[in-house]
């Protein structure tokens, strides 16, 4: 599917006259990330993978890189800006992709009935992300919080990206709406997984310094236990190998990790629900997608754990 979309690419007049930005996005594409394989996989389910499939790809891969080169820059990431684009230079990228992933809609939409439908999706995709990128670099300091920047982020995006599934297919507006949904939690699970795993990185992840509340740091400055404390001294101090075995270790023992994992299973219940609803022919593909965030996250923290006794 990656070679596929970047031949799609070719094309855009954009992007064959913009040389930087067609190389910038054949970059992320090489780093085949697996966000823009859900249209594949939705098709694949119902048993009608068509030319439309391609374009739908084409159109998330399109949005995707946007939202990713903004996240960059808000994050001071220096991914994109080591290879000489400035701020400017990124930005102006950024909203182009956009564009392009609205140009895009006609080649992904089946049915005529269906183009103001598939405008809609991707419209609420970039807005409601837009609005949770702007809540997100404030900091957020509670759960609630946490919740409202998840949905509005991840849930709204894969919701999107399992909707341009649906549309490539041609589904009817119901099993639209299931699709929608299965991809909101989709998204939630992603975000949980992504935030399970920062957490327990080594080195240690930006997020420990920057201030930001990923699932199981925020549970452990906020959720009352015997090293809250301890461990709000030493969150921004773990370049020390030490400090951050340290602080791993509270949140595994004060239950964060935990939380986190409930979660997860929590929610993954809810999808395989949630998918039973569907009409496919084969859920194995979409299944697949699910499974694997569970995979990964629990072999992860059972090491931790035997590092721990």
């Amino acid at each position: 599917m990656y070679s596929k979309i970047i031949a799609y690419f070719q094309n855009y007049e954009t992007l064959l006259d913009w040389k930087e930005l067609n190389g910038l996005v054949t970059k992320i594409i090489n780093d085949k990330p697996k966000h823009v394989q859900i249209p594949g996989l939705i098709a694949k389910a119902y048993g009608c993978e068509n030319e439309h499939v391609v374009a739908a790809g084409a159109c998330l891969a399109l949005a995707f890189s946007s939202i990713i080169i903004l996240d960059d820059l808000l994050d001071n990431d220096q991914r994109f800006s080591s290879d000489g684009f400035s701020s400017v230079d990124l930005a102006n990228m950024s909203a182009a992709l956009v564009s392009l992933a609205f140009h895009t809609l006609p080649a992904l939409i089946v049915s005529r009935d269906d183009a103001h439908k598939g405008i809609t999706v991707l419209s609420e995709m970039m807005e409601n992300v837009a609005y949770g990128q702007s809540l997100d670099v404030k900091n957020p300091y509670s759960e609630r919080e946490y919740w409202e920047v998840t949905q509005l982020k991840s849930s709204t995006f894969f919701s999107g990206a399992f909707a341009l599934g649906g549309l490539a297919v041609g589904v009817d507006l119901t099993e639209m709406g299931h699709l929608q949904a299965l991809g909101g939690e989709y998204g939630v699970l992603i975000q949980i997984h992504d935030d399970l795993r920062d957490s327990l990185e080594v080195p240690p992840n930006p997020d420990w310094r920057n201030g930001r509340h990923p699932l199981p740091i925020l549970f452990a400055e906020t959720v009352k236990h015997p090293s809250q404390r301890r461990f709000k001294d030493i969150r921004e101090s773990v370049d020390d190998p030490e400090l951050l075995a340290e602080a791993q270790e509270i949140l595994i023992r004060c239950g964060a990790i935990s939380y986190g994992m409930y979660q997860i299973k929590t929610h993954y219940q809810e999808s395989v629900q949630m998918m039973q609803q569907l009409h496919v022919k084969d859920i194995a593909s979409i299944q697949i997608a699910f499974d694997e965030l569970l995979h990964p996250v629990n072999k992860l923290i059972e090491n931790l754990v035997d590092d721990v006794r």
